[in-house]
């Protein structure tokens, strides 16, 4: 069966317009369907739903609970090394994977 990659910045169980999207395509189209998307806490790195593998991934967060995150000056190089690392492993794990059509 043909994989049809989703890259997405929320998914299911996000509400909203995009999230929503996503979700209609997977349940209306006949294919395998793996969705990438952001990691929240309070959801697991992978999940399965339905014909769809979700695999979530995290950002690097150096400043959460730190006043340094207040000072953008100073927390701008980690918040860019953060996007980077997240960035980098989505396409990796793209690369390594086999699919018949990206979806962003």
């Amino acid at each position: 069966m043909q994989k049809l990659f989703h890259i997405t910045d929320n998914f299911y169980p996000d509400k909203g317009g995009g999230p929503s999207h996503v979700l209609n395509i997977v349940r209306n189209l006949k294919y395998e369907h793996v969705v990438l998307t952001r990691r929240k806490n309070f959801l697991p790195a992978t999940e399965k739903v339905q014909n769809c593998n979700i695999f979530r991934f995290s950002h690097l967060h150096f400043f959460n609970s730190s006043p340094l995150s207040n000072l953008k000056w100073l927390s701008f190089p980690f918040r860019l090394l953060s996007s980077f690392h997240y960035l980098r492993s989505k396409f990796s794990f793209i690369s390594k994977s086999d699919y018949y059509m990206l979806h962003f």
